[in-house]
């Protein structure tokens, strides 16, 4: 999930991890460092640049044989392959400029669609070069089929100011007419096009499928579609949160979901997008750690506004994970502190670890550069948004300590349910239908990604099934037991598909169904482990589970993705490295595959790496505001309720202590306020201090 476009129309920053868009937004990054003495006429040539060599000299002599540079991806030799190798440098800005400079005197087309364009003035121009004019007729048998509708396009393009400069002299130079007369037989040739490709005049776009602007504009679209589902799935969490929590602190918990969407998009367009994916104009220049251009929002190129908007929905995603963790004592304005450190610092500089085409563990750079030769396998965000969501979520779970009653005198854990299931599982559902944006639109793209991004929704799909189906089960078997009762859990239920979805995000775009599967019935498992001993073992107070859910099921999301990484999904999904001598070599991919063991030691790094900064950053962040008085609130208003105490009466208008009769507008006096209060300690035996 990465984009970093720049304004100037001569540069693309760093590549995207899914190449597919890279290929949508059609500009060029070249490496502008300074030749070295190797790169000298009399210097001495290491392997790859005289295999470079060697391969221009191949494809000048098929220029001469075949009048245009577009080999066949099959053609003898392996001379395809290379091109083709070519292609997937240049998108990922690591084709160097010495290359670069010899390709263009050939007329090398960069990506496919420029290569369709060129395609269809070869022959253009060899019409032209038989009957001395451009006037193609349509129903001639000797015509390229299509020729006569593609020209129609370029007509409508230059109409609608939408034709590259560049296209129009090549066309003007053979003497190309933009307004033909408007005689029978051309009327006849409309009709017959309109015949054979409906709405062509009226709706030309209809013909423009493998165009660079309705390619680009379909991938935005998806994107776009994809953001909205996955800022839906604030929703989700806000009825997660709202119905896990006692009722009288449901409206707080609403509130604080609300605030991570609008506090979350201020700081995502001040610096957020700027640390994850401003890397600089200059090349040589870039950071492995921290992105520094597009503050604001400024010198960011349009076409990555859409992208802009995708990514702003997982910064609030991974800031709305800690609100569960911290309900129903944590102060206002502490949650407020707490979601701008996060959006505008912690969680951008993690994704540009890994998704900026810079950062130290992303997997798409050159071989050389990627850690342990292979680089991180995130599809979605197991990093980034779950582990960081779930280890700050742990930082201050700790810090702010449990809530009044959770554990007994002999530090045993005291149930306290939340007020309303129902709410719960709708929040659930509602997460688990977020989330087909959230896997299957980190492709980046849907034209020839469509495929992906279904394989990603089925994967999404098994996971969350499988964890749901795998922690009923577990919970059964441990309940019967300890009791002798088997208990059908229904929370169990929930939170064990949401362990489930979060264990196959990592993954997704990565391995095939069954891999999902198990991924899914082990990450049930993990959830239901993991909250047991967060509770039982560590003494922390996690009313969401938010800690099981997010932080666990996310690290072992990861490593199922070193495991089970398919070579052909892989492919599919990131294409090929490029070797020293320019030949196109398979990514690594899962140790239980026969991959080896590189992708699970960068994995394992990439986990640590997750857990020393979140931890490292949040920890003293809330130990601070805990010492300064400013993290948790006062007993007395603990024990009254967040709602009565900040948020003017309950949620529910048939509360009888803060409501008229017949649901009637709340009325809240300092009397009723001060009773409750009262009421509140002494059913949990404390003093009134």
């Amino acid at each position: 999930m990465h984009l970093n476009i720049q304004s100037k129309p001569n540069l693309i920053a760093a590549p995207l991890p899914f190449p597919r868009l890279s290929a949508a937004l059609h500009s060029i990054k070249i490496f502008a460092a300074a030749p070295s003495a190797h790169a000298t006429p009399k210097g001495p040539l290491n392997r790859r640049k005289r295999a470079t060599q060697q391969r221009l000299q191949e494809l000048r002599l098929y220029v001469q044989q075949h009048g245009n540079a577009d080999v066949p991806y099959d053609y003898p030799g392996g001379l395809g392959q290379w091109t083709t190798s070519q292609r997937h440098r240049w998108r990922r800005g690591l084709l160097p400029i010495e290359t670069f400079r010899a390709l263009s005197s050939l007329d090398f087309a960069y990506d496919s669609y420029d290569a369709r364009w060129k395609a269809r003035f070869q022959q253009l121009a060899a019409f032209h070069s038989r009957h001395g004019h451009c006037r193609v007729p349509f129903n001639d048998p000797e015509i390229p089929p299509g020729l006569y509708a593609w020209l129609l396009v370029q007509r409508q393009r230059r109409r609608q100011g939408r034709l590259e400069d560049a296209r129009k002299r090549r066309l003007d130079g053979l003497g190309f007419d933009w307004e033909p007369k408007k005689g029978v037989s051309s009327v006849i040739q409309t009709m017959s096009v309109q015949a054979a490709f409906p709405g062509v005049v009226e709706n030309v776009t209809a013909l423009q499928g493998f165009e660079e602007t309705t390619v680009l504009s379909s991938n935005n679209a998806w994107m776009l579609q994809s953001g909205y589902m996955v800022f839906f799935m604030q929703v989700g969490f806000a009825m997660l949160c709202a119905g896990s929590v006692r009722a009288k602190n449901a409206k707080n918990i609403i509130l604080l979901n609300i605030l991570d969407a609008c506090l979350g998009s201020i700081c995502w367009w001040a610096t957020g997008y700027a640390f994850a994916y401003g890397d600089p104009d200059d090349p040589t220049n870039v950071n492995k750690f921290i992105g520094n251009r597009n503050f604001f929002l400024r010198d960011l190129n349009n076409d990555a506004l859409a992208f802009w908007f995708f990514q702003f929905t997982f910064a609030a995603t991974a800031a709305t994970i800690v609100s569960g963790a911290v309900a129903e004592r944590c102060k206002f304005q502490a949650y407020l502190m707490y979601e701008m450190m996060l959006v505008l610092f912690v969680y951008p500089t993690m994704a540009h670890w890994v998704w900026s085409g810079n950062g130290w563990a992303t997997a798409f750079t050159d071989k050389a550069n990627l850690l342990f030769g292979t680089g991180v396998y995130d599809f979605a965000g197991d990093g980034p948004v779950h582990m960081i969501g779930g280890f700050a979520s742990l930082a201050a779970a700790y810090i702010l300590g449990p809530r009044i009653g959770r554990f007994d005198a002999n530090g045993k854990a005291v149930d306290m349910p939340g007020h309303n299931a129902s709410l719960t599982l709708l929040g659930v559902f509602f997460l688990w239908f977020g989330w087909y944006g959230f896997n299957p639109g980190s492709t980046l793209a849907i034209y020839d990604a469509s495929n992906l991004a279904a394989l990603v929704a089925i994967n999404t799909t098994l996971g969350a099934a499988t964890g749901a189906l795998s922690c009923l089960a577990v919970n059964c078997i441990t309940t019967y037991a300890s009791t002798g009762v088997v208990v059908y859990d229904l929370l169990m239920v929930g939170n064990g598909a949401l362990g489930g979805l979060v264990s196959v995000t990592g993954g997704c775009g990565f391995y095939r169904p069954w891999a999902a599967f198990i991924t899914g019935i082990i990450g049930g498992a993990v959830y239901f482990g993991s909250s047991k001993l967060i509770l039982h073992v560590m003494k922390v107070d996690d009313p969401l589970d938010a800690i099981a859910v997010h932080a666990f099921c996310g690290m072992w999301g990861m490593i199922a993705t070193a495991a089970f990484a398919d070579p052909n999904v892989v492919t599919q999904a990131a294409g090929f490295l490029e070797d020293e001598d320019g030949s196109e070599i398979q990514r690594n991919y899962g140790f239980i595959l026969g991959g080896g063991g590189s992708l699970l030691a960068a994995h394992l790094v990439y986990i640590l790496a997750i857990v020393g900064w979140s931890m490292g950053l949040m920890t003293p962040f809330f130990f601070i505001l805990k010492k300064l008085g400013q993290f948790r609130v006062a007993p007395e208003v603990e024990a009254a309720g967040l709602d009565v105490s900040h948020h003017g009466g309950s949620a529910y208008p048939h509360d009888p202590e803060t409501a008229r009769a017949k649901g009637s507008d709340v009325t809240l006096t300092p009397e009723m306020i001060d009773r409750k209060i009262e009421e509140a300690l002494a059913r949990a035996k404390m003093p009134l201090v």
